[in-house]
């Protein structure tokens, strides 16, 4: 077995069902300062998150682990255990990881049409979940979220290239189509999609 390819980093902005996306702001708790992921109507064309596609050692498929950027500092939510052994979602301050331990990943696990559930990859599993207008850790999955590519190099060999990519398991008419920047109007095999079958842009 070779060595581990590196992680594949692109702009990407983590969407929630109904017109929202996910971005961080600071807050003020009984403990201090800190940081959360908020859910918030965005009309902006520009993100301030980078997403790392890290691949699986044992399969195929891969992770991702999620940077926001703030005042030119980055910030990694993780999942960490609390004083009562309950598994919790954490912003983390610090710089780029050289290798992204379990604590940061997070993995498609299922999909409804467009938009899918995300699992840790730490065990025990949770999923991102939204909670009034925060993004939390439970135990149940929250089947809302997407992320979609903000990558504009659209071009090779001056033509447009398109390939389906999961978001869980989906099938021809369930996957999204990533075409690094825009939406899609073909299959991966060159063929037209249906306009009821167009799909946007998503990892």
């Amino acid at each position: 077995m070779g060595p581990t390819p590196a992680p594949e980093s692109m702009c990407a902005r983590l969407e929630i069902e109904g017109g929202k996306s996910a971005n961080i702001k600071p807050r003020r708790t009984s403990q201090g300062r800190s940081h959360q992921i908020i859910v918030e109507h965005s009309q902006r064309k520009k993100s301030n998150l980078t997403v790392y596609k890290v691949p699986n050692n044992k399969d195929k498929t891969f992770h991702m682990a999620f940077c926001f950027e703030l005042k030119k500092k980055k910030y990694f939510p993780v999942v960490e255990k609390d004083s009562k052994k309950k598994m919790k979602l954490e912003i983390q301050a610090q710089s780029e990881p050289k290798m992204f331990s379990d604590r940061f990943l997070f993995r498609w696990a299922d999909h409804n049409n467009e938009y899918g559930s995300l699992c840790s990859v730490a065990d025990p599993s949770q999923y991102l979940h939204v909670l009034d207008k925060d993004v939390i850790l439970m135990p149940k999955p929250y089947s809302g979220f997407r992320v979609r590519n903000l990558d504009t190099k659209i071009y090779k060999s001056k033509r447009l290239v398109c390939r389906t990519v999961g978001c869980g398991k989906g099938t021809k008419g369930t996957q999204g189509m990533q075409c690094r920047g825009r939406s899609c109007s073909g299959g991966a095999t060159g063929g037209r999609w249906k306009t009821s079958e167009k799909k946007k842009c998503m990892i």
